[in-house]
């Protein structure tokens, strides 16, 4: 317990900083911005010419340290029992990240409606893949009288649109294909086509964005320790089962191709499923290694998977740990998924082929285009699945003549989509299921959780290192000001600190928010000259706070102003919480070594999450914590049972509920600082 003097100490500083920081928030209210941030500490040093980049090119370092560790696991793999374990080894990887899938029930397809077309017909089925979990597509089936069925079979993988299964070039290669002698099932993806989950009035909430819509079930998703590509990936599963399930479909010969986002889920599907006998992702297939991180962008939620870099999987291993059934990978000279990294990722795939004595099974296709299903992509397609499922080697032509579909005859069931079905669920319901049965999971566990349990749970969640292995920060600059300098937590990792520390205190404030170390609280807290004060930006915050965060799918009013940022650090196996809890704990550990004080540590806004875990983990770094405006906290549960909602990115950890939520952490840190 604390001693009476410490106490007072303690409630001295709490009630101080309260009280200054209400009348900040006032001042806010009535100005209606943030308060101006003198010229940047870090570029007067010359410490970093864009400091607004430095998140980034320090995650970029971790990525590119992992690319050569990629590549030196890659040139172990020699001979057929070494591919059988190193794909063994990524397809178990990929199925812990995507978390548990769910027991296989009843389908209950039905079909809806039929369209005769000159040289196929169209069936249009609605199947369950979860209860009540419906997935809308068109299966286009051959002319009977040319085509005798049983026939081999194409699942068609739908890219990011709002028409889904019935964009015109879907219906194309389904039409292509049926015309040739192949049956061709197309399906909606989560949130287009029919599949629409969310609605304000009779308007798509996130109107023709399916990636912010794929974004959105993926920030929730993070919280439960599965993604948006969990959903996806079953559903695939799932549609393989109704494939086989037909009498009217030879079910060991079945192929998968998609474009773009559908092509992301082609590359999840024929490495996770050995029913795939023929597979030709599309606009898609690259390095995670290079221009798509580097250059471009992490894509959206589904196509992110984490730790994926740190474990050491790329691009080309999808094709690899298929080996050696029949792969063709898509690409575009002029696409974002760049091409040179597509002949990069054919390669390593094509070598893989060889040495297991079928290179004909690997092979690429480049068009001269831009990024889409072209119809050199579409052609070629058919082609190679005509060769690997039908024996048949014919060159395909697409002619103008070909009949259409348009969307609206392959709509399935009534407006607004299957939301309307009895009993619909969404992914949305999905997640507040799991998130329900975890929250009575840790009621029950943190009855009993010890404090090193609890330190040793929150730690291995994060990644938070223990406190003797997190380097010391190093003082590398000091502004003419007297009051501002910068330490460097990591390498290449740079904190500008607000100080005012007067001779001879031994009690401080540190203060934190996700405004920087000149924000309106912080000003509050200066403005008392007598008092030792500290502010810094934890990284990504203040100075470094990026400014290439304008992304259509990762929206800033949905997720934040880092979404991108925050899935190179995904991607890395890294959380935002980790990186500045750390850097917390760095400088708090140097303002008690350099100053001799007692740091007091004061959160607010999206620090406040910072700040529990920081305290949680190492609580010898604070003779207190006050958490300002504790009542507005929100747990992550919470967002979970509101979404679809605002979630900021940078302030989730992958799979946390299944072990604490922030008010598990704020119960703990008060008992901590009550037993010091």
């Amino acid at each position: 317990m604390w001693n009476l003097a410490k106490k007072s100490v303690f409630f001295a500083f709490a009630g101080w900083c309260s009280l200054a920081l209400a009348h900040a928030q006032e001042q806010e209210d009535k100005r209606g911005a943030r308060s101006a941030i003198p010229a940047g500490i870090l570029k007067e040093s010359g410490l970093l010419e864009r400091p607004d980049l430095m998140v980034k090119q320090f995650l970029l370092a971790e990525i590119d340290a992992g690319h050569t560790n990629w590549q030196t696991r890659y040139e172990t793999v020699k001979t057929a029992d070494d591919v059988a374990v190193y794909s063994e080894e990524r397809r178990a990887f990929f199925y812990r990240q995507l978390g548990p899938l769910w027991e296989k029930t009843p389908l209950n397809p039905r079909r809806t409606g039929t369209l005769e077309k000159d040289g196929f017909r169209v069936e249009k089925i609605v199947f369950e893949s979860q209860p009540k979990f419906n997935v809308t597509g068109a299966l286009f089936l051959p002319d009977g009288a040319r085509f005798k069925p049983p026939y081999p079979a194409v699942l068609l993988l739908c890219g990011h649109n709002i028409e889904g299964k019935g964009a015109k070039n879907y219906q194309r290669v389904c039409g292509l294909g049926a015309i040739n002698g192949l049956a061709m099932f197309v399906v909606d993806p989560i949130e287009q086509g029919e599949r629409i989950q969310t609605f304000d009035g009779n308007t798509p909430r996130f109107k023709k964005r399916s990636g912010v819509a794929h974004n959105a079930i993926g920030a929730g998703s993070i919280l439960l320790g599965r993604s948006t590509a969990t959903f996806e990936v079953w559903d695939m599963i799932r549609a393989l089962d109704y494939l086989q399930w037909r009498t009217d479909i030879i079910p060991n010969k079945i192929g998968v191709a998609g474009c773009s986002g559908g092509g992301t889920q082609t590359a999840y599907i024929m490495a996770l499923d050995e029913r795939v006998q023929a597979a030709a992702p599309s606009c898609y297939i690259c390095s995670l290694f290079n221009a798509l991180t580097h250059i471009g962008r992490p894509q959206d939620s589904e196509q992110n998977v984490f730790g994926q870099l740190a474990f050491g999987m790329d691009h080309a291993d999808y094709c690899i740990m298929r080996a050696p059934l029949p792969t063709l990978i898509c690409t575009a000279t002029k696409d974002f998924f760049n091409a040179g990294d597509a002949w990069s990722s054919f390669r390593y795939a094509q070598r893989i082929y060889t040495r297991l004595g079928v290179p004909e099974k690997m092979a690429i296709l480049e068009s001269d285009g831009e990024h889409g299903y072209s119809q050199e992509h579409r052609e070629g397609t058919i082609r190679w699945m005509l060769r690997w499922l039908a024996g048949r080697d014919e060159r395909i032509t697409e002619r103008e003549s070909q009949p259409d579909v348009a969307a609206e005859e392959l709509r399935c069931v009534g407006t607004p989509g299957v939301i309307s079905l009895p009993g619909a669920r969404t992914t949305y319901d999905i997640n507040r299921d799991l998130a329900k049965r975890l929250a009575v999971q840790r009621t029950e566990t943190w009855k009993s959780m010890t404090p090193e349990h609890a330190q040793a749970l929150i730690r291995r969640r994060t990644g938070i290192r223990p406190l003797g292995e997190i380097p010391r920060a190093t003082r590398v600059y000091d502004a003419g000001n007297s009051r501002d300098f910068v330490l460097e937590t990591e390498k290449n990792c740079f904190l500008p600190v607000r100080v005012n520390i007067p001779v001879g205190t031994r009690e401080a404030s540190l203060y934190v928010d996700d405004k920087g170390r000149y924000s309106d609280g912080a000003n509050a807290l200066f403005e008392h000259a007598d008092k030792a004060v500290v502010s810094v930006d934890l990284r990504g915050w203040g100075e470094t706070m990026g400014a290439e965060q304008k992304s259509s799918s990762h929206a800033p009013e949905w997720f934040g102003q880092d979404g991108s940022v925050y899935y190179l650090a995904y991607l890395c196996g890294r959380s935002f919480v980790q990186m500045r809890a750390e850097d917390l704990l760095a400088v708090a550990r140097y303002l008690r070594d350099q100053y001799g004080v007692n740091v007091h540590l004061v959160a607010d806004g999206s620090a406040r999450t910072i700040a529990l875990h920081a305290a949680a983990v190492a609580p010898e770094c604070f003779a207190s914590v006050v958490i300002e405006n504790e009542a507005t906290l929100q747990t992550w549960h919470s967002r979970v049972l509101e979404a679809p909602r605002f979630i900021e990115l940078t302030d989730t950890v992958h799979g946390v509920l299944n072990d604490y939520d922030l008010d598990c952490l704020l119960r703990f840190v008060k008992q901590v600082q009550t037993r010091k």
